[in-house]
């Protein structure tokens, strides 16, 4: 109960702040990759509960940071807590919609809870907004396997 409460207030503040006329530009203005390098060395070095504070603190001060939001999942994924990092991924993707990284990320959670078709509509996405990703076949292979699934 607690945990739906901290999400529904989390999902009102960031509606509260599209409403008012807020804009993610400031969040993609940044430069991420400094901004998180310190997280994603503690996540590299294995210091997951670490990496989880800072990439919080981030969320915290820049909520309409698919980036910010995406790093957490991932650090929250690495530590097994993978219904948090799935909420993390799925705010990235509401928040920053054009953040295609966010999408790959949400349906690799989908795939894990064997949700299909929302893996195949989330790696599709990922396809559209990053159609020069390295991982293409990979990402085809993903969808190949998850449409065998339904």
């Amino acid at each position: 109960m607690k945990a739906n409460r901290k999400t529904l207030v989390l999902l009102l503040s960031l509606t509260m702040l599209a409403a008012s006329g807020f804009s993610a530009t400031f969040a993609k203005d940044k430069d991420w990759n400094k901004e998180l390098e310190k997280g994603y060395h503690e996540l590299k070095m294995g210091n997951i509960d670490e990496s989880i504070k800072i990439f919080q603190g981030k969320v915290n001060k820049n909520p309409s940071s698919g980036k910010c939001h995406s790093a957490l999942g991932e650090a929250l994924k690495k530590r097994g807590q993978h219904d948090a990092a799935k909420k993390e991924f799925l705010l990235a993707t509401q928040v920053e919609p054009s953040f295609g990284e966010a999408f790959y990320h949400l349906g690799q959670c989908y795939e894990f809870d064997n949700q299909w078709q929302d893996a195949i509509n989330s790696y599709r996405r990922y396809k559209e907004l990053a159609p020069e990703a390295s991982n293409r076949q990979a990402l085809e292979d993903r969808i190949a396997f998850c449409e065998g699934k339904l």
